[in-house]
């Protein structure tokens, strides 16, 4: 029987809209995991750690919360690897402008997190919701783009350490692995 893991959401992307980098209390959501076997009975959640929210993971029973990013700034929509020995989030780049968003990954055991996504300079793109592929060997992301007239958002898909990144839709949102 194929288990699927819940992550746990914090937060709400519009809270990270805010340029003091703080997060308002969010409401709770629970989604299914996009493809991914985390650790036997692990959820990931977000909650504040001191003055920025970091990543967590517990137990599906609630013991055992375990701090897994120390970021510089709050982490969101966090994801397991397939195999469960990583996790992909994304975060502010640059807390005084809105739109500095960037996926980074980061091994589920804790350690330095690594930014994989970098729009260009002067570019106005958040790099957004990471989706693992079922093998692990690519992540989807959403980038929303601000344009003069508006904003949209293109599907990107890219190597889990950013290299060989593809537009894959423009316009296009919300993004999701199949199974096999």
């Amino acid at each position: 029987m194929r288990r699927f893991a819940l992550i746990v959401l914090l937060s709400v992307f519009a809270s990270f809209l805010g340029l003091d980098g703080r997060v308002a209390a969010p409401a709770v959501r629970a989604a299914p995991a996009q493809g991914a076997l985390p650790p036997e009975g692990q959820i990931l959640l977000v909650r504040p750690a001191g003055p920025k929210s970091q990543t967590f993971s517990i137990d599906g029973d609630g013991t055992n919360l375990r701090q897994i990013t120390n970021h510089t700034e709050s982490t969101s929509v966090p994801t397991w690897s397939p195999d469960g020995e990583r996790i992909a989030f994304f975060a502010y780049t640059n807390p005084t402008s809105t739109g500095s968003f960037a996926i980074f990954t980061q091994d589920a055991a804790g350690g330095a997190a690594t930014q994989v996504t970098s729009a260009p300079a002067g570019d106005k793109v958040a790099e957004i919701h990471p989706h693992w592929s079922p093998r692990g060997d690519k992540i989807a992301y959403i980038a929303w783009v601000t344009l003069d007239d508006g904003s949209r958002y293109d599907a990107h898909v890219m190597n889990p350490d950013g290299s060989g990144d593809v537009t894959l839709a423009v316009d296009a949102q919300p993004l999701s692995w199949s199974p096999d």
